[in-house]
Parts: C-alpha cells; structure tokens; sequence
C-alpha cells in the first residue's frame, strides 16, 4: 500500500516514475488516498485499486487501509 495525502503527491509520484512505471506499481500494489479529490487523481492516473479515508486525517486513512485488510483476510 501506498499512501497519498493529496492529489498534488500523486501526480509528483507519476512524474517521477513515468506514466509506464506508475501503472505498473499500481497494477500490484493498493493506493490509499485522503479523500476523494486524492482518489480521483490516482485513477485518472492509472491506480486501479484505491482504498479511501472516511474522512481527510490521518486515523482514518489507516482505518481505511485496516478495515480493507482486515476483510481481505476474514470474509
């Protein structure tokens, strides 16, 4: 999991990986974003999978990122 605070951060991250290098992270890892404009962002950059804060701060990004591993492991 990569964890973003904010679009700006995404697109910083595209830039210095490449378009081709950025889709391949996110084709195997998970990105987990603030809030919805972060989310937006990822996806219209290529991140498929994007885990989302209930709220923009920081307990409930990893909230977020807890309550998805948690179900991926006890369904």
């Amino acid at each position: 999991v990569v964890t973003f605070t904010s679009a700006s951060t995404a697109e910083h991250l595209a830039r210095q990986l490449g378009t081709t290098r950025f889709k391949r992270l996110f084709s195997r890892a998970a990105a987990a974003s603030i809030g919805p404009v972060t989310t937006r962002a990822l996806r219209l950059l290529g991140a498929r999978e994007c885990i989302q804060a209930a709220r923009a701060d920081d307990a409930a990004l990893v909230s977020a990122i807890a309550g998805r591993f948690s179900r991926a492991t006890h369904p």
